[in-house]
């Protein structure tokens, strides 16, 4: 099984995230992905093309950069295209709705948004012409003598897909789905229903698609979890997990409440005190390597074909061999074990 390393910018600096990118391919990893969010305050392109510069093998993905206007469509696949190009052949374009932005429309129709990228973009790639909002684009100029091919005219995309409806257009038109962060296994057998379905209504083979799933990993020697973890997902117990989800992941439906009567009450930090470690191991994989190699196991086992793992505060070197050792052992063609070189990270602390 393949492995991939993603980093979203807002407690790793950028040289370090490069660096450990580039180790990261070295150490048998299969990509490296990089969110552009509105906590990070770094576009996913442009480290991109930094670790495209140091590695020569590994696939690089954004997870994911948004669909509606804050970025034209014609520039989108400009930037695939360059990315593309500069690692010769090696990008994915990961896509997302966008939802949350600032400049995310008051009137947007996400399902429309992402078809419309999607199609737009591949054509564009193609050296098509695409209409989008009543305008005619081309990628590619008449008005130059030699116009530069593209390095492939198509592009994998995949999507980061959460309701029903955008999973289903994701098995219609995308490469594959990009799970979100604090996904627990337990819920992945429901979106591979609605991603097959949509590959099936479509007439594409669902075996074809790539599962992504992007898992916080917090690892440390002595198995020790910290506040800024449980800060995060009392967030997101919060906002964001069903009492459905939560009683499907085995937690207490008594606690999950208290978490979230606190955080409405004083904030996600008041509660990080009444978040428990079942909580964290139903969301991440957290603890020490054994641990955390357990959680991997999990979400191998509910379908996932590509977990990303990102890095989320403890050891980030740790991680990275977490994820190597995963990939060996989840291998069919043994990968060869090599040390993985420990990358100098600055004792930060995530945003809050």
């Amino acid at each position: 099984m393949r492995v991939g390393l993603g980093f979203d910018g807002s407690w790793l600096p950028l040289r370090a995230a490069i660096e450990l990118a580039r180790r990261a391919e070295r150490a048998g990893y299969e990509s490296v992905w990089v969110a552009e969010d509105l906590f990070t305050g770094r576009d996913a392109f442009s480290p991109l093309g930094a670790i495209a510069m140091v590695t020569e093998r590994v696939g690089l993905g954004t997870c994911i950069v948004p669909v509606h206007h804050s970025r034209h469509l014609h520039v989108l696949a400009s930037s695939a295209a360059a990315i593309d190009e500069i690692s010769s052949g090696r990008f994915i374009l990961g896509l997302g709705a966008g939802l949350g932005w600032p400049s995310y429309p008051e009137d947007a129709r996400p399902l429309l948004m992402m078809r419309e990228a999607i199609d737009g973009t591949r054509a564009l790639l193609a050296g098509e012409t695409f209409e989008c909002q009543g305008k005619k684009l081309k990628l590619q100029g008449t008005f130059s003598w030699d116009v530069l091919p593209q390095v492939r005219p198509r592009i994998p995309i995949y999507v980061g897909a959460r309701g029903p409806k955008m999973t289903q257009l994701t098995g219609e038109l995308a490469d594959g789905i990009i799970l979100e962060l604090w996904v627990a296994p337990t819920e992945i057998a429901e979106r591979r229903y609605h991603l097959e379905r949509g590959a099936r209504r479509a007439g594409r083979d669902p075996a074809e698609l790539e599962m992504a799933c992007l898992v916080h990993i917090f690892a440390s020697a002595d198995g020790q979890i910290d506040d800024c973890v449980r800060t995060h997902l009392a967030h997101w117990l919060a906002r964001r997990v069903s009492d459905e989800v939560a009683a499907g992941a085995g937690l207490d439906l008594e606690a999950v409440a208290a978490v979230r009567a606190a955080v409405a009450r004083e904030g996600r930090w008041s509660a990080a005190s009444l978040v428990t470690r079942p909580m964290v191991d139903a969301f991440c994989a957290a603890g020490t390597p054994e641990q955390c190699l357990a959680k991997l196991r999990e979400y191998r086992q509910a379908g996932v074909t590509l977990p990303i793992l990102f890095p989320f505060g403890g050891d980030a070197n740790l991680a990275l061999e977490i994820g190597a050792e995963f990939a060996r052992e989840s291998a069919e063609v043994p990968i060869p074990k090599v040390p993985v070189p420990r990358v100098p990270i600055p004792k930060t602390g995530r945003n809050g």
